[in-house]
């Protein structure tokens, strides 16, 4: 599958999840408890999974996936060490930026929900590990696809800035959209209720995708 072929089903996909959200659910937000989208298990992906090397990925056997993000994997099996490398990013910005804390976004080994509980409760810090996490995958994507790294993707072909004297655009900036098609189709996937809890799931996925975006601007 060719990378066009690749970023126009997912944007298909993406226009049609959009459509079905519920105005309702968005009025709710505040009132339900959080649990996200990349979910304690989910996340665990980075830990198992970032450091393969030559080693295949075997989607059957990555914990706490549902059958959307499972079918995801074995359709796109390719990108998905750069989705697993984004969430391990994801988790080290995480502790780096609650170091000195009471919770520090401590993992727990031998858990598959590594954080543990904390990813429950509706708080600041399961909101930032959600945001943090999905911009970590489109991040990763990104800078796969920029340095070659998958054949699934291409690169912007759109200079970002303005060229000195004697330049001569030779190469990719880095294509920050299809990063984001991918964070967005697999860690929403498990958002396709049309309840309060999923809309408040999207929005804090969709919350680190944009602070994302806006840093390949710049």
């Amino acid at each position: 599958m060719n990378h066009c072929t690749v970023r126009e089903t997912l944007t298909v996909k993406h226009e049609i999840n959009e459509s079905r959200k519920s105005e309702a659910a968005l009025l709710l937000v505040e009132q339900v408890a959080f649990q996200g989208g990349l979910s304690g298990r989910s996340l665990a992906l980075g830990q198992q999974y970032s450091s393969l090397g030559s080693q295949p990925i075997l989607c059957g056997s990555i914990p706490g996936l549902v059958p959307k993000q499972l079918r995801f994997c074995r359709n796109y099996i390719e990108i998905m060490p750069s989705v697993a490398e984004g969430v391990k990013l994801g988790i080290q910005e995480c502790q780096h930026q609650f170091r000195g804390r009471r919770w520090n976004c401590t993992t727990i080994k031998d858990n598959l929900a590594i954080f543990g509980p904390v990813l429950d409760k509706a708080t600041r810090e399961s909101a930032f590990v959600h945001a943090i996490a999905s911009a970590g995958v489109a991040f990763a994507v990104t800078r796969s696809c920029a340095e070659g790294t998958s054949t699934m993707c291409g690169c912007d072909s759109h200079h970002k800035g303005p060229p000195g004297e004697g330049w001569k655009w030779g190469g990719c900036s880095e294509d920050a959209e299809f990063g984001v098609l991918v964070s967005r189709e697999f860690a929403d996937a498990r958002e396709n209720r049309p309840d309060a809890r999923s809309a408040m799931n999207r929005h804090n996925n969709e919350a680190g995708r944009t602070v994302n975006t806006f840093r390949h601007i710049l």
